[in-house]
């Protein structure tokens, strides 16, 4: 289910009262984008995508409607031939794939089983080395709002109504020259709004649980 931004709106506008509700609706949107950048909340595992044949190199990710495609968390490649086979790729970028796997960039040259990944585009997820026979690849993937978007998943607005809310604010305190702008306030207010993204994607890296952890896990 998608809740509108302007379903945000009435814990911002008390604050900034004269601040035109297209405005408010863009801090608000642009607060989430960061909020979710910064926590990777809204991630999608998507299991078995195919690579359709021998010798493709890439694999689109697939994207919710209103969403882009951020960080992957996680890839995976599945063998056709075997049913218990997985491989868990390593993230590299395309300059180390260069040494790691000559001519991976167009070439069928380099071929075999698939170790690494790295990202070309938005939402391409390309093979290194390209795979030399039929298989699969799973992922887990983070998304963040377009800047069309008109609403988002209903779980930011559930569980962090109020950190949105909070970055809008700061963000629409911090405009110069508007009748509503105040410099003190937007920087308090972002520097706690900050304080609030690290503990939730803390949060987030526990899988939302209680538990303690000794390390932040860290992400491609």
């Amino acid at each position: 289910m998608t809740i509108a931004w302007s379903e945000y709106q009435k814990f911002v506008m008390p604050e900034v009262p004269k601040c035109p509700a297209p405005i408010c609706v863009d801090a608000i949107r642009a607060a989430a984008t960061h909020f979710l950048k910064e926590t990777r909340f809204h991630h999608v595992a998507t299991l078995a995508q195919a690579v359709t044949t021998a010798g493709t190199r890439s694999v689109a990710v697939t994207i919710p409607s209103g969403s882009k495609a951020w960080a992957p968390l996680w890839v995976n490649f599945h063998p056709a031939s075997s049913t218990t086979v997985m491989t868990e790729l390593v993230a590299k970028s395309p300059q180390d794939l260069d040494a790691l796997v000559p001519n991976w960039r167009a070439s069928l040259d380099t071929v075999g089983s698939p170790a690494y990944y790295t990202m070309r585009g938005e939402a391409l997820i390309a093979l290194a080395p390209w795979p030399d026979a039929n298989g699969s690849v799973d992922y887990d993937f983070s998304f963040i709002p377009t800047p069309a978007s008109t609403g988002y998943i209903d779980d930011l607005f559930n569980l962090f109504y109020e950190q949105v809310a909070l970055g809008a604010k700061a963000k629409l305190f911090l405009q110069a020259g508007q009748p509503w702008g105040n410099a003190a306030i937007g920087a308090a207010y972002w520097k706690e709004f900050e304080l609030m993204c690290a503990a939730a994607a803390v949060r987030e890296d526990r899988g939302r649980a209680n538990s303690i952890i000794t390390t932040r896990t860290e992400y491609p």
